[in-house]
């Protein structure tokens, strides 16, 4: 009996001697938070007293998940906004390999079917006895131990849809009836591509490692005859409920300053206002990354498309950045259009 009283009098002088090392340790985290905050915070100077983005800058230096790369900061950052789960893709396996060898070869034809815009035949294919998954394209492998050959999803066919690069397709094989025919048979906007390699049936099932279909390429969608089509396919993938990836500030940051010098940014407006509209003000944080010389919108990466404040010291370079103001002039009607909205929100 005086054993065990004096071994746990023991564990407890052992554990109310961690606790002042643990909160030590905790404030010396805390305090490089803070030290990482007021450097973030600084470095907002670059903008004018009055100037709106000098308070949007400051707010992001506070938020934890942006003050530095302590792991105490991490810890305590916002969980990711698109927290939605998927149902997982529905378990496909085959008994013979002439049967996996057949869907590889239907999937091949849709995806001819897509290139050309034959309705019929993509009907005929989800249709079909058997026949190919509206949401998933599946590859097959062989498990010895059931000896089966089991599927698993390798690609989401609304993302076969937004990769599409033929730029000369017509109205009449536009995108938006693809799109519009694909869910009424059956396709799951929402759906994720389970993360490859992953053990956990969480993640397996849209976990946080998963991906959705984000987004078409504005560059592709710009330049192409049915520009206006795939608009009205992006519109309707946003009406079902298409869900960004939690690196949509990545795609928004390499996108958006692409396509907004050839027509002063109308293009580049027509898709963010679609964008404000389907997500509201949840694209605020994506609009503002931690860049080389501290937090920066895009906007300020559009403000830098400008020429570099020297002479030119060739007929060359005059072109060049003759080339570039123009690109500039253009895109700083995008430029305003985001300063609006990261200062009202709409």
């Amino acid at each position: 009996m005086a054993f065990h009283l004096s071994l746990a009098s023991s564990m407890l002088v052992a554990v109310l001697s961690v606790i002042p090392v643990a909160a030590s340790q905790a404030q010396s985290e805390s305090a490089a938070c803070g030290e990482g905050s007021e450097g973030c915070t600084a470095s907002c100077a670059r903008f004018d007293a009055g100037d709106p983005r000098r308070n949007a800058c400051e707010q992001v230096c506070r938020r934890p998940a942006v003050r530095n790369g302590a792991a105490a900061c991490a810890v305590t950052a916002p969980v990711a906004k698109h927290q939605s789960r998927s149902p997982a893709p529905e378990a496909r396996s085959y008994s013979k390999k002439s049967d996996a060898i057949h869907e590889r070869e239907q999937n091949g034809k849709m995806a001819e079917a897509i290139a050309q815009g034959n309705l019929r035949a993509i009907r005929r294919l989800i249709e079909a006895k058997q026949g190919l998954n509206p949401t998933y394209v599946y590859d097959f492998d062989f498990n010895p131990q059931t000896r089966q050959y089991e599927g698993r999803a390798v690609r989401l066919r609304l993302t076969d849809l937004f990769n599409d690069t033929k730029t000369l397709r017509r109205d009449d094989e536009g995108l938006d009836k693809i799109l519009a025919l694909f869910i009424e048979l059956g396709m799951d906007v929402t759906a994720r591509l389970p993360s490859t390699g992953s053990k956990d049936p969480a993640s397996a099932a849209g976990g946080e490692s998963a991906r959705t279909a984000w987004g078409p390429s504005l560059v592709f969608m710009e330049r192409a005859k049915d520009r206006e089509a795939r608009m009205r396919a992006f519109a309707l993938a946003l009406e079902k409920g298409l869900e960004p990836n939690d690196d949509v500030g990545e795609w928004l940051f390499a996108e958006l300053p692409a396509v907004c010098g050839r027509d002063r940014s109308e293009f580049a407006i027509r898709v963010f206002d679609l964008l404000v509209a389907h997500l509201g003000t949840s694209l605020q944080d994506d609009l503002w990354r931690l860049g080389e010389r501290g937090p920066e919108t895009v906007a300020d990466v559009l403000d830098r498309l400008m020429s570099p404040g020297r002479q030119a010291r060739s007929s060359y370079e005059r072109t060049e950045f003759a080339m570039m103001d123009e690109v500039w002039e253009n895109c700083a009607l995008l430029s305003r259009r985001l300063n609006r909205y990261l200062m009202e929100g709409s």
